[in-house]
């Protein structure tokens, strides 16, 4: 707490300072409202971003504000497919907050909407491992839609393929997100001890 203050005072021309104080603080404290108020001091000048977007959007989600959660991650695709960068980056950011509309379009239990997202998303991720195949992202978002939709055999053969791209890095960071990444596949496919021993072999 002490240095993401000390960093956003030393210098206030990115957000990360509060993302991550906002992070820190859920992580320590867990709680939401308090997280949120944090994110909200960012000034309207660093709002043009979608990682900002993004961050709230996932905090709103947490408290139950579906809806203001759908809202953000609608801005951040906006943003994401506005930006004239076309890296890696921005690409993942629209493949990752399609996702995530899904879900809570599905919680409010627009089945539709969530399925036409659902392939947007899919479609999209396809497109990045074109593009980025070395990249894991991709592979571990195509894995989490299939499990969202219920199709088994196509998640676990997504999720072997990142398992196959992590482990050729040889990075415990990488490796170990894909796991975790494995476990919530897992678990939307109803496999709640594989998921749990997936955790625990993190851990």
């Amino acid at each position: 707490e002490r240095l993401f203050n000390r960093s956003w005072a030393l210098s206030q021309i990115s957000m990360a300072p509060i993302r991550f104080r906002s992070a820190n603080y859920l992580a320590w404290t867990g709680d939401v409202n308090g997280a949120l108020e944090i994110l909200e001091t960012m000034p309207e000048n660093l709002r043009v971003n979608y990682v900002f977007y993004t961050s709230r959007a996932a905090t709103r989600g947490q408290r139950g504000d579906i809806a203001a959660a759908i809202a953000d991650y609608e801005q951040a695709r906006s943003l994401a497919n506005k930006s004239e960068i076309k890296t890696s980056g921005p690409r993942m950011t629209h493949v990752q907050a399609t996702y995530r509309t899904a879900q809570l379009e599905a919680r409010q239990g627009h089945t539709a909407r969530a399925s036409e997202l659902y392939r947007e998303a899919l479609a999209a991720a396809r497109q990045y491992a074109n593009d980025f195949p070395d990249l894991i992202e991709a592979a571990g978002n195509r894995a989490l839609i299939h499990a969202r939709c219920g199709e088994k055999s196509e998640a676990l053969a997504a999720i072997d393929e990142a398992t196959r791209i992590a482990t050729r890095t040889r990075d415990a960071t990488q490796i170990a997100a894909v796991r975790r990444s494995k476990a919530e596949v897992l678990t939307a496919l109803g496999q709640t001890d594989a998921a749990i021993a997936e955790l625990r072999a993190v851990h």
